[in-house]
């Protein structure tokens, strides 16, 4: 699971965070349009084929539960999507989009928008999103969603959830804000930040420094931290087995529905003899595993904190 999960953070980085921002202005400026093209094409190719070759590994593993079945009636849905998604991946190769790489001088036509674009300009994507849905629906196990639901590219996500009426967006996952600062500067409407809402949530205890227990990602890279330090707080993270080991309970038991006991207590222990002050529940999965009561340290739960900053944003009086 690791490899495809990384696979899959890999993908969608590299075009959140490098194509349409200033990293790419900065790179062209030094290497020039062309090679910056090769060099962002190679990646994506990379991208792909390792979370197809992570995808192959992974659907054998124990860990792949298998969540939904197919039935006739889910196979011809299945096919009727992926002969809809042809048709729009056709259109969208084949229609001169001004919206597309290295074609806006098509501006410069007087009927630059016709057709297809009349109704989306993005044809090609919502094909790949159709493509992609129809796959998730005859491929019901954890290997599948990853593969396919990374496919269904979060800023385009959010975007149709800002145009249904949506007055902001939540990422209901710790991990996955690696990409929130490019997710909140696709849209209008605000993004709820689980690390500040675990961030305010110490605060209004007036604690200082937490022990941030979350899988690897979230605890060694700096997106998650930084937030926390915007707040005046001073997170703590386990040492580097005991990250290992907690990344490890996270995806091996409690992702599995496995349970242990045995394995919540060592790692709280040792940053309660470093100096810690309270312990940030930063994994979803961490609540079936600790229960705060028992910690013997003060607890901020971010997903709860998370849905209590949304509550809050949903009921506040109008300005």
């Amino acid at each position: 699971m690791i490899q495809l999960t990384a696979a899959a953070a890999f993908f969608v980085m590299i075009h959140l965070l490098i194509s349409g921002t200033s990293v790419r202005d900065g790179v062209v400026r030094r290497i020039g349009e062309g090679p910056y093209m090769g060099l962002f094409s190679l990646l994506s190719v990379a991208g792909l084929t390792w979370m197809i070759l992570a995808y192959g590994q992974a659907r054998g593993e124990v860990w792949n539960t298998v969540y939904w079945g197919v039935g006739p009636a889910t196979r011809h849905t299945q096919i009727l999507l992926q002969l809809i998604a042809v048709f729009f991946i056709v259109i969208g190769l084949t229609t001169p989009n001004p919206t597309s790489v290295k074609q806006e001088g098509v501006l410069e036509r007087e009927d630059a928008v016709k057709g297809m674009l009349r109704i989306t300009r993005h044809p090609f994507l919502w094909g790949v999103a159709i493509w992609a849905s129809g796959h998730l629906i005859v491929n019901g196990d954890r290997a599948s969603m990853t593969l396919f639901g990374t496919l269904l590219i979060l800023a385009q996500a959010a975007h149709v959830l800002e145009r249904a009426g949506a007055e902001a967006v939540l990422i209901c996952a710790n991990t996955m804000h690696l990409v929130a600062d490019d997710v909140a500067a696709a849209i209008s409407v605000p993004l709820i930040h689980i690390g500040d809402a675990t961030a305010q949530a110490l605060v209004d205890q007036g604690l200082k420094r937490p022990l941030l227990l979350a899988t690897r990602f979230t605890m060694e890279e700096a997106f998650y931290r930084d937030r926390l330090e915007s707040f005046g707080l001073d997170p703590m993270i386990p040492g580097e087995g005991a990250r290992e080991r907690l990344h490890a309970i996270i995806y091996d038991e409690l992702c599995q529905g496995v349970i242990d006991v045995g394995s919540r207590t060592a790692i709280i222990e040792r940053g309660r003899a470093e100096g810690a002050d309270s312990v940030i529940f930063g994994c979803t999965e961490l609540g079936l595993l600790l229960e705060a009561d028992g910690v013997g340290l003060p607890v901020v739960d971010s997903a709860l904190a998370h849905v209590n900053a949304a509550l809050d944003f949903a009921l506040a009086e109008p300005a």
